[in-house]
């Protein structure tokens, strides 16, 4: 059965902590649980986010 669409599109990261943290991080509830976190703590509305994201786009394709 395959797994439902995320509700964004989703970017492969790469974060540094040891092994330790790495244990502690997995326990906490890994990826979904930092997911919820940061969702909770979020500062700014979504909106916010999306048009920083179009701004960088156009600024990105418009370097020479």
């Amino acid at each position: 059965m395959p797994r439902p669409k995320p509700p964004e599109l989703l970017i492969g990261r790469q974060v540094r902590m040891s092994d330790r943290q790495f244990i502690v991080f997995n326990h906490l509830g890994g990826a979904e649980w930092l997911r919820k976190l940061l969702d909770k703590k979020d500062p700014f509305p979504k909106q916010y986010y999306e048009r920083t994201k179009i701004f960088s786009e156009k600024h990105l394709t418009n370097k020479n």
